[in-house]
């Protein structure tokens, strides 16, 4: 998208508003039931927040009307129904509803975009009815807010503080102001390197970033733009070749997502213009081509950019060459070209499936401890499954020297409450497991070096999760696994990869031990099952195996015999 000049950005984006239009209106109910004026997702379920982000987009085409070509009597219409079908919706308290729950933080979500419309119905005195609605609405949904609390870390800033600082402008109130006060007070959680460490989400942290861009705006205060730039720059820092959004580590459910988006077009744009930087430009470009569609953020685009007019800076090239260790999150990041490496660990528990969500289920961390692209192929994570105890899931990460990369952990046994003996007394149990891995950066790939001990389990299985489909071969015809399916290797000879126009080697795999089939859920709901094929090999403790992937440039028409001569 040509975005360095504002006369060509306007045009882009009406096209693009005019097509959600064009999509969207036909999923509206107008069968005259409780649901009238909703929104379909399918499932013939009509969710009231889904609703009111669209009613913010359908203001947004209201306001943009004259840019695009729509038939307006019909989108008054649509507007009066959806905005008719939210309070129906609306609990009286204010709350509003996600995935047939209630919710304060579903209510304030919907503040930011539906509060600039209710600005620009009210300044240009438009659809009174609309805005009489609008304001009942609104001011339920932060008094559902005040009285709420936030659930997960960025609902502090998108759910809590950014939609009351909107409110408060509208109609000021001390009970907004103090809760939003009370929030900060915590300090924002974006580390110096740009990280929302909490959840480590590039979905949640972008929220977050929303919800920054909208304290900025109406607080006056631009240091709220301060984490943004950060979290930016360690964005342009986990942008894949391909073109997607690193999600590996990720503690929320965008975990292993592939084509992630790198970001929000309306948060690069705005990053942009703040800083002049030209990479930024490009990250902005990047979101909207990987995007395809027009997004619904916090605040509808349409009105970003009419508060936000100005044009970005003459674009610069994203980095490509770099290797970064981010400790706070202990994340590293190299890069070099068409090849990207990604290692993580979790030092702590304090993150949401440890805290709130798997309170008992065991040790919660990075299981996908290791992310390769290289070219077409993208080893989404190697997976050591000990029997009877977990997957690998290392707790710290350092830079021994350059090139080679530790990672370490382990589990300790845990304590088992004997529930049908009276006085319910506690047994430790003897089931602990050390392991390390050592990887070294060398000119032609990475060499590997898994290290694990455990005195309770005798078998373990490496995983190699490979996005599919893929081909792969040992010493035969090749082999296509597809996403979703599991295939047993032999081990013991040279293992060929093939994606698209790109192959790669693993060498020094031993041969399979057994075939006995260890599975544990991963460590953090993933998506690399449904989008990956898995090689597994069966191994024996303890564990001392040294294997390479060899990153050659491998001719995709040579033939994989061939290769193996």
């Amino acid at each position: 998208m040509p975005a360095q000049s504002a006369p060509n950005e306007r045009p882009v984006i009406a096209s693009a508003l005019q097509a959600w239009l064009v999509h969207s209106l036909p999923l509206q109910c107008l069968d005259g039931s409780a649901h009238d004026g909703a929104f379909g997702e399918g499932k013939n379920w009509y969710d009231g927040r889904h609703a009111a982000y669209t009613l913010a987009h359908l203001l947004a085409a209201w306001v943009w009307r004259k840019d695009i070509h729509c038939d307006v009597e019909k989108l008054a219409d649509s507007i009066r129904r959806c905005m008719a079908f939210i309070l129906r919706r609306q609990n009286p308290d204010g709350r509003l509803d996600l995935l047939g729950m209630y919710s304060p933080n579903e209510a304030g979500f919907t503040i930011p975009g539906l509060g600039a419309g209710y600005e620009r119905l009210e300044s240009a005195n438009e659809l009174p009815d609309v805005r009489e609605s609008l304001a009942l609405y609104l001011r339920r949904a932060a008094g559902a807010v005040v009285e709420g609390t936030a659930y997960t870390a960025n609902h502090r800033w998108a759910a809590a503080c950014a939609p009351l600082a909107v409110i408060n402008r509208l109609w000021p109130d001390s009970r907004y102001t103090d809760k939003i006060k009370g929030y900060l007070a915590d300090g924002i959680d974006c580390d110096s390197d740009g990280c929302w460490y909490m959840e480590r989400s590039p979905i949640y942290n972008n929220v977050a970033n929303e919800a920054m861009l909208i304290l900025t705006d109406y607080l006056g205060d631009p240091s709220f733009l301060d984490p943004v730039v950060r979290n930016l720059e360690f964005v342009l820092h986990c942008v894949q070749p391909n073109g997607e959004m690193d999600s590996s580590f990720s503690h929320r459910q965008d975990r292993g997502l592939d084509h992630c988006l790198p970001g929000s077009y309306l948060v690069a744009r705005r990053i942009a213009q703040h800083t002049g930087d030209g990479r930024f430009t490009a990250l902005a470009n990047l979101c909207w081509r990987q995007a395809q569609g027009l997004p619904l953020n916090l605040l509808p685009l349409p009105l970003a950019v009419d508060r936000h007019p100005d044009p970005m800076p003459e674009e610069a090239a994203l980095p490509v060459h770099y290797e970064n260790l981010y400790a706070p999150i202990q994340v590293l990041r190299r890069r070099a070209g068409s090849t990207s490496l990604t290692l993580s660990a979790d030092s702590s528990t304090s993150h949401f499936f440890v805290a709130v969500r798997d309170q008992w289920g065991g040790p919660r961390h990075s299981d996908d401890w290791f992310h390769l692209h290289w070219q077409d192929i993208v080893i989404q994570s190697i997976r050591l499954a000990g029997a009877g105890l977990s997957n690998m899931q290392p707790a710290h990460i350092e830079c021994v020297e350059p090139d080679h990369y530790h990672l370490d952990g382990g589990i300790e046994g845990w304590v088992h409450p004997l529930h049908f003996r009276p006085g319910c007394p506690q047994v430790k149990m003897k089931w602990d497991w050390t392991y390390s891995a050592d990887l070294t950066w060398t000119a032609s790939g990475i060499d590997v070096h898994l290290q694990s001990h455990s005195p309770h389990s005798l078998a373990a299985v490496l995983k190699f999760l490979i996005r599919g489909p893929f081909q792969f071969e040992e010493s035969g015809q090749p082999r296509t696994v597809q996403s979703g399916q599991e295939q047993w290797i032999g081990g013991g000879h040279l293992l060929i990869v093939r994606a698209g126009k790109s192959a790669l080697r693993i060498e020094g795999l031993p041969a399979c031990a057994h075939q006995l089939p260890i599975q544990h859920a991963s460590s953090i709901p993933t998506q690399a099952g449904a989008i990956c094929g898995t090689l597994n090999l069966g191994l024996t403790f303890p564990i001392d195996l040294r294997f390479k992937i060899c990153l050659e440039h491998l001719d995709p028409e040579t033939t994989l015999q061939n290769e193996l001569v």
